[in-house]
């Protein structure tokens, strides 16, 4: 799917973010989970020695995109800053909502993640969306946490 040239471009370019990083050559996403999943793959002890300035808090901060940013809505912030209210969301009205957001923004959203109270569900909603690729599913009970929402936002 790309050249050569490119291949061994976005290779370096790997390397130069973590040169301890495995690189897998694969078509169409087809990787092994167990490649992917479970490796323990950062160990503190060898990424200091790769960067002794890693947990330096005056070190110079890394330079980001100015067009990305990131909001995070959170029902337990003080009342006067948070933008949602607490209770159960109505599924039906989640998803029309969330597929209109990513049709109208998607390419603009980098990533989205969260954890949702649903109505007359037992269990969280947790979902990611890469892009306009989005993936939600009911995970574990609510027991006798508070049934809170959480949504993340990045992207442009």
């Amino acid at each position: 799917l790309v050249s050569e040239e490119e291949l061994a471009r976005v290779e370096a370019r790997l390397r130069s973010i973590n040169q301890f990083a495995p690189v897998m050559h694969c078509t169409h996403s087809s990787v092994s989970v167990d490649q992917v999943l479970n490796i323990h793959g950062f160990d503190l002890q060898r990424a200091l020695k790769a960067s002794p300035e890693l947990l330096n808090t005056s070190a110079a901060p890394t330079k980001h995109d100015a067009r990305v940013s990131s909001v995070s809505l959170d029902q337990s912030a003080p009342r006067h800053l948070r933008t949602v209210q607490k209770g159960e969301l109505d599924l039906d009205l989640l998803q029309e909502w969330i597929g209109e957001l990513l049709n109208n923004s998607g390419e603009d959203i980098f990533r989205m993640k969260g954890v949702l109270a649903v109505a007359h569900a037992g269990k969280r909603f947790v979902y990611h969306a890469v892009h306009m690729t989005f993936n939600g599913c009911f995970d574990e009970p609510w027991d006798d946490e508070a049934r809170e929402s959480k949504l993340v936002f990045i992207g442009k």
